[in-house]
């Protein structure tokens, strides 16, 4: 049941691109997005005193996204570090500091959600126990607006 929902939602959002201004914004902002994240990458290698180019920020973060499109471990915890330190050492960045880069920077890429995420809960007096409480009690139904985006409402 939840692999069809995920690939109705999915089709659902890949069908409100169709729109060439919405594709042209989706691709705007993620290569805005991409870009913000190799300049993360460039100023922490910076940060622990090593003069790379802006073409190895790029390639830490591509060789990181590729490693990464398969999820092994929640959080990516181990696979992130090894796929980032590894594309540092070819840039011939000693393995210690490699692997603290490579940990610091998985912290600065999750901790912003984890507040951000912790925030949302206490904005909305929720709790994780009871969000996983009540998420097996109720049924989600899928509806889509006019737009073609996935709206979800609960069953009554």
């Amino acid at each position: 049941m939840g692999v069809r929902k995920f690939l109705r939602s999915f089709t659902q959002g890949i069908q409100t691109l169709r729109s060439s201004q919405r594709i042209a914004t989706a691709m705007a902002l993620s290569f805005l997005v991409w870009l913000t994240h190799i300049v993360v990458i460039y100023c922490l290698i910076r940060s622990f005193g090593y003069d790379l180019p802006l073409g190895a920020a790029a390639t830490v973060m591509i060789v990181n996204t590729l490693a990464l499109m398969v999820p092994i471990t929640p959080g990516n915890a181990g696979t992130f570090e090894v796929a980032v330190s590894t594309s540092l050492a070819a840039f011939s960045i000693p393995r210690s500091d490699a692997v603290l880069i490579a940990l610091s920077l998985h912290l600065v890429d999750l901790l912003p959600l984890i507040a951000f995420g912790a925030g949302i809960l206490r904005s909305e007096k929720e709790s994780i126990k009871e969000i996983s409480t009540r998420q097996g009690d109720t049924t989600i139904l899928d509806e889509v607006d006019e737009d073609g985006c996935l709206i979800e409402r609960e069953a009554v």
